[in-house]
């Protein structure tokens, strides 16, 4: 299993990943490319020192956010300008906010770390890392909902609108488990 400090120095090198070559993937129709070219023209080349200047940063307050039990919600995304802490390391280490990837969201959590790029036509989380026990506390999570929920249409009155959620609940958890399960082999002990 992974440290700390070691899941926050990944986090980090992906952002500074995306900062080298940001993804654009903003779902803009043509009519809406005057805002992608904006971006495009205040994109900089990032030097090795600012580069390293960025993941430190990054590396830094993800650790303590992990350190800390990570049990709150930590924006680390972009939508068409940067949260607060990828904002906060653009301006300590010299790099313009727009080298960030548009529509681009980071989860950070005890034994998971997933990124999405939300805009155009993307939008599947891409897991960088998960363990085994975030996988089998999500599959027992997703249980204990698909029961309460059914339990609550179990008590109401029977009509097609209430066989028919029924149905989807059902259909949708058990897509979620067997996806979660999937991920359980793949992930890491903890």
């Amino acid at each position: 299993m992974k440290t700390n400090k070691e899941i926050a120095g990944m986090c980090a090198e992906w952002w500074a990943g995306q900062i080298i070559s940001p993804k654009l993937d903003s779902g803009l129709t043509p009519e809406g490319s005057y805002i992608r070219d904006q971006f495009l023209s205040k994109i900089q080349q990032v030097t090795s020192q600012k580069k390293e200047k960025f993941i430190a940063f990054l590396t830094e307050k993800f650790k303590e956010y992990l350190d800390n039990g990570a049990n709150s919600y930590f924006p680390i995304c972009v939508d068409y300008g940067p949260e607060e802490v990828l904002a906060e390391a653009c301006v300590f280490a010299e790099i313009p906010q727009e080298n960030l990837p548009l529509k681009t969201s980071m989860s950070l959590q005890l034994g998971y770390v997933g990124v999405m790029h939300f805009g155009g036509n993307s939008g599947e989380w891409e897991i960088l890392y998960s363990t085994k026990p975030y996988w089998e506390k999500a599959i027992a999570a997703r249980k204990k909902y698909m029961q309460g929920s059914l339990m609550a249409l179990k008590n109401s009155p029977i009509s097609e609108e209430t066989v028919r959620d029924a149905a989807w609940l059902a259909a949708d958890g058990l897509k979620a488990i067997k996806t979660f399960e999937t991920n359980l082999l793949k992930a890491e002990e903890g």
